[in-house]
């Protein structure tokens, strides 16, 4: 699981216990009730080891960045095309940050797209941000990690992954997960605010996570956002009891659970 929702469609991964990230499939739902899914691709077709996070971005074509696990690493892979029925992977690799990235997450601003990645520093995953005006080359804006600990965050120390990115008036909203020392592989989920130059970091979350999964210490990430004026939703990756992980959607209406992706839907 890990995915990212745009309009109602949705490019998410499936996994198990032996296979990491076997499959990427793009399904659309009109109402968050009934899903069709549109394409699907398997991770060894591609040449892949796993496939990781993705997410979509709709300007003048639909663009796609996806991590994708090789024997060496991981790497971010670009592709575009005129309507989301048509993308196809594999597309062409992208270097935002210069190091070992994965997990990205883009959004549009209307004049230019701010990316969210997670890259591989020293012996820990951190969080990026950058911009970009074609997606095509990158220029690095913060490092998220000695920010937030700035601003008072006293439970993030390992493990942060991009989330879910927003804007609202001069601030960039960033969901992020971080993990405890003392609860590694469990990333909980928190929320900070960037201004807009970069200068100013407030963690919304300093002392302690928003959200944990089912199970006590249990992982909650990779969280996605979409609203509209009639829905508002929350996706997230969440731990159970028996150590399974679980795509969920919470959301703040009546919706019935979609058999056919066997997400579990949970009032926010």
């Amino acid at each position: 699981v890990g995915s990212e929702m745009c309009i109602r469609d949705r490019l998410y991964r499936k996994r198990d216990p032996i296979n990491k990230g076997y499959k990427t499939i793009l399904a659309r739902s009109s109402n968050l009730e009934n899903w069709s899914i549109i394409k699907e691709w398997s991770t060894s077709s591609l040449g892949y080891t796993s496939t990781e996070k993705g997410s979509v971005v709709k300007t003048d074509k639909v663009y796609v960045l996806k991590c994708f696990g090789t024997s060496t690493g991981w790497i971010v892979r670009k592709v575009s095309a005129d309507s989301i029925e048509q993308i196809e992977f594999d597309g062409v690799t992208v270097t935002i940050t210069g190091l070992e990235e994965k997990d990205p997450e883009v959004i549009y601003d209307g004049t230019k797209y701010i990316i969210g990645v997670s890259a591989w520093t020293d012996s820990d995953h951190d969080i990026f941000i950058a911009e970009s005006t074609d997606l095509s080359s990158y220029t690095v804006k913060i490092q998220l990690h000695s920010a937030l600990i700035n601003s008072g965050n006293v439970w993030a120390m390992k493990g942060k992954h991009i989330g879910h990115l927003g804007i609202k008036d001069d601030w960039i909203v960033v969901f992020y997960d971080g993990e405890r020392e003392t609860e590694p592989f469990a990333g909980k989920l928190g929320i900070a605010l960037v201004s807009r130059d970069y200068s100013t970091v407030i963690d919304l979350t300093p002392d302690d996570h928003l959200i944990e999964g089912d199970a006590s210490g249990a992982t909650f990430r990779y969280v996605s956002i979409y609203y509209d004026d009639d829905l508002y939703v929350m996706v997230a990756e969440v731990g159970q009891a028996d150590g399974s992980h679980d795509l969920i959607l919470y959301y703040d209406g009546t919706v019935k659970i979609p058999t056919q992706l066997s997400l579990t839907i949970q009032p926010l």
